[in-house]
Order: C-alpha cells, then sequence, then structure tokens
C-alpha cells in the first residue's frame, strides 16, 4: 500500500454563521419533530468566502465497498470493507498494518459488517451487521466475546464509546439506541427516548459529554451521557457519516460537501471536496479528514 500525492481534490471554504441549505435555516427543537423557516436571501445578506485548493492524499487500494472509517489518537485507521467482509488497520501514513475477516459465522469472520470502533487500539469493536452481532477483539485481532443480551436479538449499526469505556449502538432491528457497561455486558437501564428519530441513522459521535445522533435526512439528535433527549438540529442537508475531532462535528452530504459545526451545532465552514466517486464515510485524524468513496480513501488537510 502507497501513499501517493492527489492533486486533483479542490475545497471551496465558506464562513457561514447558520448554513442556508436548500432554502432553510438550522432549527433547534425538543419534543416534535423537525421544524424549518424559510432562509434570508443570500444575496441581500452576502457571505464571505474563501476558495481554497488543499492537497490530499489519496489511497488507492481498490477496496470493494467501503461502509466506515475510524481514526484512533495514534493516528491510525480501520476501515470497514463491507464488500469483502474484512476490517483492515492502516498507519498513520496509510501502511496497511494487518487486517481481519472473511464472510462466515467464525469468531474472526463477518457477514456485511457496517462499522467499526477501536478504543486507543486497544480494543475494536465491529457491528457485524449480517451475523447480529457485536464482535470484541483485541489489538492483535484475538477474539475477546460477542455483545449478548439475554432474549433479545439485534442488529448492530454505528456505533460510539462513551467517556466511561460504555460501547453506545443503534440497533437496526428496534431502532433504538442500546449501550454496554465497562465490562462489554448489556446495561438494562440504559432506554434513552428515540421517538423523535424517524429516518435512517448513519452515526453516533462524541463531542465532549453530548453524543449527537446523525439521521440520514439531516437531523442532528443530541443526547445527555444518562440517555436524556437534549432535542435535535435540522437543515443540515443529506447526510452519508459524521465525526468528531477536535471540538467540531463534521458532517459528510450526499453531494460531496463536509460541514463543520461547532458544539452548539452551527456551521463554521462548508468544503466542497471533488472526487471522481460518490464520498460515503470520513473521520477525523488527528488534524485532518480522512474521507472515502467505495473504493479509494483520501486525506484532507482542514484550514485553519
Amino acid at each position: 500500500m502507497m501513499f501517493s500525492s492527489h492533486t486533483g481534490l479542490h475545497v471551496h471554504l465558506h464562513r457561514f454563521l447558520l448554513l442556508c441549505s436548500a432554502g432553510l435555516l438550522l432549527v433547534f427543537g425538543a419534543c416534535s419533530g423537525p421544524r424549518s423557516v424559510p432562509a434570508a436571501d443570500d444575496a441581500a445578506n452576502p457571505l464571505p468566502q474563501d476558495a481554497v485548493q488543499l492537497e490530499a492524499l489519496a489511497w488507492a487500494h481498490g477496496f470493494n465497498r467501503i461502509t466506515d472509517l475510524h481514526a484512533t489518537a495514534s493516528g491510525q485507521v480501520y476501515v470497514v470493507d463491507a464488500g469483502r467482509h474484512h476490517v483492515i488497520r492502516l498507519g498513520e501514513n496509510g501502511v496497511r498494518i494487518d487486517s481481519t475477516g472473511g464472510r462466515g459465522t467464525r469468531p474472526n469472520q463477518f457477514d456485511r459488517p457496517t462499522h467499526v470502533y477501536a478504543s486507543n487500539d486497544l480494543q475494536i469493536f465491529v457491528s457485524d451487521s449480517g451475523n447480529r452481532r457485536i464482535v470484541q477483539f483485541d489489538r492483535h485481532w484475538q477474539h475477546l466475546g460477542y455483545l449478548d443480551i439475554p432474549s433479545v436479538s439485534y442488529t448492530p449499526g454505528a456505533l460510539t464509546q462513551t467517556m466511561l469505556a460504555e460501547l453506545v449502538f443503534w440497533d437496526e432491528r428496534s431502532s433504538g439506541l442500546m449501550k454496554t457497561r465497562a465490562d462489554f455486558s448489556a446495561d438494562p437501564l440504559f432506554r434513552p427516548d428515540v421517538s423523535a428519530i424517524t429516518g435512517t441513522v448513519v452515526a453516533l459521535q462524541h463531542l465532549g459529554r453530548t453524543m449527537w445522533v446523525a439521521e440520514e435526512r439531516g437531523v442532528l439528535h443530541r443526547y445527555a451521557p444518562g440517555g436524556g433527549y437534549l432535542g435535535f438540529l435540522a437543515g443540515y442537508g443529506p447526510v452519508m457519516d459524521a465525526a468528531a475531532g477536535g471540538d467540531n462535528l463534521f458532517l459528510l452530504r450526499n453531494d460531496g460537501k463536509v460541514l463543520r459545526l461547532s458544539t452548539s451545532g452551527a456551521v463554521e465552514h462548508v468544503l466542497q471536496l471533488d472526487v471522481p466517486g460518490r464520498l460515503q464515510a470520513l473521520t477525523w485524524q488527528n488534524g485532518y479528514l480522512i474521507v472515502a468513496d467505495a473504493a479509494t480513501m483520501y486525506r484532507v488537510a482542514l484550514p485553519e
């Protein structure tokens, strides 16, 4: 695996206080569904804009179908290739370190995995969607166990981890949020209100002590550490993925734009990534963004 320079990536940076997307303003809500109001006319209220060409590095590894990326503090990047039923670990420089997988039901096999989370490279959790299980590995890909919830069959999707090393994931089967204790046993007392989540969940991210649940339709739901619902924000446009890094939340839209949000949900910058394929996954890597289409990954240096 080689790092190669990719100069065809242009990023147009727009400094917005709030995002005007398809004539909508971001709106906060708590109990009812997402709402929107007409946006002010941009021509009457011009916003400063800068066009910046950023260097990007491309990993053209010929993946089959990338569905998720996760970078750790060390800079290592975990890639879920659902098409080949593998999870691959790359070094900070893009060189392949190792991998595990292959289609099947054995401990180190998967059936259409969707998401991965690595806790400081020491423990790795994989949403093995087709086998309806979450698999836990150590840093050497030694199998540590499965999440077993008595009398419950679940289909794991997006996942994240709290500051207390509790794993939180979206259950596609029940359309609900579930959580484990630090010892990887299910927490039966965690029952957050998910009635406001009505679309497809594409990502879970923690920014500070707040957990953000991103819906494909461009709605963000916020939860307190104990699972209390803090409300929603809407109007971001269709979202493919989300990633937290530094003091920001990044949203990857289906039109190739990446929105950089503050901790309040306000859009600070909009980046247009011009790449050949349709981007569908991203992660934050120590000041960079890693984005991917189905077969190729790119590293993007963020502007100041």
